[in-house]
C-alpha cells in the first residue's frame, strides 16, 4: 500500500479549484422547462412559490443535497405581491409566491406608470431542485416551439409569435389550449415561449 502525502501547496491548489468551480456555477443563469417550485431551503419544507418555464433563475449558490439557491428578480405591483412580472404593466409572469417568499423579498426600487399603478423592482432568494433546471434557454424554446408547431398547427396555419404583442397572447391562448387539447403545463409552456418571441410593446 502507497501512502500518498500531498503538499500545502497541492491541497491549496485543490481546494482553490473546487472554490472555483462553485463560484462559476454561482455566476449562471439556470431556466426551468417546465414551471418548477421554490423552496425556502436546500433541503425540506414544503414549496414557497413556482417559476414558470423559460424564467431566468440567477444561481447564488452551487447545488448542495440536489438544490440550488437561485434569485428570481422581476417586477410585482404593489398591492400585488404574490405575483412577479417581467416588467412593469408587460404581464409575462415569472413566478408566483406564498405569503413566506413574499416575506423573503427584497425591494430594489419602485415606479409609478402613467396610470398611478406602483410597482416594485424585486429579488427573491429561493432554492430548486439542480434536475428541475437547464443552462440554456435556447433549450426551452426549442422544446416550446415545437410544440407550439406540433400541437397548434393541426387546426389552422401557425401564427408567428410576433403577429402579437406579449400582453395579448394570454388571452388567444385560453382558447387556442381548450381547442389543441393542451395540458396545464403545456399551455404555460407555449404561452411564455410566444410572449418571449412576441412583438415588441
Amino acid at each position: 500500500m502507497t501512502l500518498r502525502i500531498f503538499s500545502a501547496a497541492a491541497l491549496a491548489a485543490g481546494i482553490m479549484a473546487l472554490f472555483a468551480a462553485s463560484a462559476a456555477r454561482a455566476a449562471e443563469t439556470v431556466y426551468p422547462p417546465a414551471t418548477v417550485q421554490l423552496y425556502a431551503t436546500a433541503s425540506g419544507g414544503a414549496a414557497i412559490g413556482s417559476a414558470t418555464p423559460g424564467t431566468p433563475l440567477a444561481v447564488t449558490t452551487a447545488a448542495s443535497s440536489g438544490r440550488e439557491q437561485v434569485t428570481v428578480e422581476g417586477w410585482s405591483r404593489k398591492g400585488g405581491e404574490s405575483v412577479v412580472l417581467q416588467a412593469p404593466g408587460l404581464r409575462i409572469l415569472l413566478a408566483r409566491l406564498t405569503p413566506a417568499a413574499v416575506a423573503a423579498r427584497k425591494v430594489l426600487g419602485q415606479q409609478t406608470d402613467s396610470y398611478g399603478t406602483v410597482w416594485e423592482h424585486v429579488s427573491v432568494p429561493v432554492w430548486v431542485e439542480t434536475k428541475d433546471v437547464v443552462n440554456s434557454i435556447a433549450t426551452v424554446w426549442d422544446a416550446a416551439g415545437k410544440l407550439y408547431a406540433a400541437r397548434c398547427a393541426a387546426c389552422h396555419a401557425l401564427h408567428a409569435p410576433n403577429e402579437l404583442a406579449a400582453n395579448a397572447w394570454p388571452g388567444e391562448m385560453r382558447t387556442m389550449a381548450k381547442n389543441a387539447g393542451l395540458s396545464p403545463e403545456q399551455d404555460a409552456l407555449i404561452t411564455r415561449y410566444l410572449q418571449d418571441h412576441a412583438k415588441k410593446q
